[in-house]
């Protein structure tokens, strides 16, 4: 069971107790899906030390995530599950609770301000686009119940607000612009204390039958029992974000002996930043002490700050931007003429293209919920400007389905610049579904795991299988056509169509602003 809020209105109020049984203030923090951590969590830290009253968290499930078109996959719900059990177990051994309720957010939270006499409510402000109609909700719903209201600024290094303010409230839309405006801010504030676990906090005694109704919801409760899980490389939760930190950075401050296991990696920290298990200026301050002490960490830390400004740089443009997540009625977004063609962006979205180096990407990402940066790109301009000349609109709504990093402003700003829609700096790079792979992995070793139909495929073939001679693919067990699609598109042709209608467009964009 769980307890599941109105989702029309507001729950009428309850009638008010008696003086004498009138619970104790209540301090609510609302756990966000972008703050799912203790360390580095000042809006978590506020309502810890709010004086003289009882501290609750509640995370909230709003039945956006589980009802009409699942934009969130088995493999990130099985990652939020996780990372709610792991604040769950934190918070038992400080005595404390983890609420989880399931209905529209103003909905839960006006119901539990009324029930649990909630006098404060802390939260950290979300910056993806739309977050703010939510946030505005919730903060005129706490100004009628007379409760008071502390949000934060802590899943970026820096407010966005705070980088336009310093370009004269003018809007910042290139890398370059937002590079020099680095330059001016300074260092990232430092990360805030974590609870100190000792501290005598109002334990927090709820009988185990109100509990019951709170419960971190299991996958089958969530109407996904059926649904088909992945391996599970990536285990949800802070204390596993923190245990892989400084494996991350032993294992960035040498080079891969063979280019190709870059591709198997399994030690990337996008999913626990995207779930705010690892907080980023936590992450910049650990590499900066490293790198300080150990010159062999100095690389790492040229690489944390080259990535989180890129971070930083999208979060930035899209607290500017309307519509930063479509590609119509976005001012940043070159509207491309692209093509509506459902079969071919499902045989790219389920990694049947025919193409294995594109389809090996797509099928690990389904299975782990994360693929390497140079597969992002080979799919992303494969679907494209690329070969299939279909919007970015579709990969994003991909990604946010499948991947367990996706972030709506970091995702949608590259996949702008992945389809030259955006962001453009220079010559735009051009992948080929066939050589591109043949140069990291030219034993074929990443296809071969994700795409187990050409396990056996000679090398001299694997990226190209309908190039084989017909008694070789009866010897490697696979038959193109039969066994693993022919291609469903000749990159040669469309490749240079599609470079050709790009090149077309930009010029013609070009001079409308001459």
């Amino acid at each position: 069971s769980s307890y599941i809020a109105s989702l029309s209105a507001s729950p009428s109020p309850s009638p008010s107790p008696s003086p004498t049984n009138e619970p104790p203030s209540t301090s609510l923090h609302w756990f966000r899906m972008s703050s799912l951590r203790l360390h580095d969590n000042p809006a978590l830290l506020s309502s810890l030390n709010n004086l003289n009253t009882q501290f609750r968290g509640v995370f909230i499930i709003d039945p956006w995530f589980v009802s009409g078109k699942q934009k969130f996959g088995v493999n990130r719900w099985r990652f939020l599950i996780e990372c709610l059990h792991d604040i769950k177990r934190q918070l038992e051994s400080m005595n404390l609770q983890l609420y989880v309720a399931r209905g529209s957010t103003t909905a839960v939270l006006s119901s539990l301000c009324k029930e649990w006499n909630v006098t404060h409510l802390t939260y950290q402000i979300s910056q993806e686009p739309h977050s703010s109609i939510e946030e505005n909700a919730v903060d005129q719903l706490a100004t009628t119940l007379d409760v008071t209201v502390e949000k934060f600024h802590s899943h970026t290094l820096y407010n966005p607000a705070n980088i336009i303010d310093l370009n004269d409230g003018k809007p910042v839309i290139t890398i370059r612009d937002f590079h020099s405006l680095f330059l001016k801010l300074g260092y990232p504030s430092l990360p805030v204390p974590s609870p100190d676990v000792d501290s005598s906090y109002l334990e927090d005694d709820t009988p185990q039958h109100i509990l019951k109704n709170f419960q971190i919801p299991t996958l089958e409760e969530l109407g996904l029992a059926n649904e088909r899980l992945g391996t599970n490389p990536w285990i949800g939760g802070e204390t596993e974000a923190l245990h892989r930190l400084s494996i991350y950075c032993e294992s960035r401050s040498k080079p891969f002996e063979d280019p190709s296991s870059m591709l198997f990696d399994k030690t990337s920290l996008s999913p626990y930043i995207r779930f705010g298990c690892l907080s980023v200026r936590y992450f910049w301050q650990y590499v900066h002490d490293l790198s300080s002490v150990n010159k062999e960490m100095e690389k790492v830390m040229k690489d944390v700050i080259s990535k989180l400004l890129q971070r930083e740089f999208y979060f930035t443009v899209a607290s500017q931007v309307p519509s930063f997540d479509s590609d119509t009625h976005n001012p940043v977004c070159i509207p491309l003429p692209w093509k509506n063609d459902p079969r071919l962006l499902h045989k790219w979205k389920y990694g049947f293209t025919g193409y294995p180096w594109i389809d090996a990407g797509m099928r690990q990402m389904h299975q782990e919920g994360w693929i390497h940066h140079c597969l992002r790109e080979s799919v992303a301009a494969f679907l494209t400007r690329g070969d299939l000349w279909i919007s970015w609109v579709h990969g994003k709504d991909t990604f946010e389905e499948f991947m367990l990093d996706f972030e709506p402003s970091v995702s949608c700003g590259c996949w702008m610049r992945s389809s030259a829609c955006s962001f453009i700096t220079g010559h735009v790079e051009h992948y080929c579904p066939v050589t591109y792979g043949q140069q990291i992995d030219p034993e074929g070793k990443y296809i071969r795991q994700f795409v187990p139909e050409l396990e056996y495929f000679p090398k001299e073939y694997i990226y190209s299988p309908w190039m084989a001679p017909i008694e070789v693919q009866k010897q490697s067990g696979c038959v193109v056509g039969i066994d693993y699609p022919y291609p469903i598109i000749d990159h040669m042709t469309a490749g240079t169509i599609c470079v050709e209608r790009l090149k077309n467009c930009l010029c013609v964009m070009s001079s409308k602003v001459t």
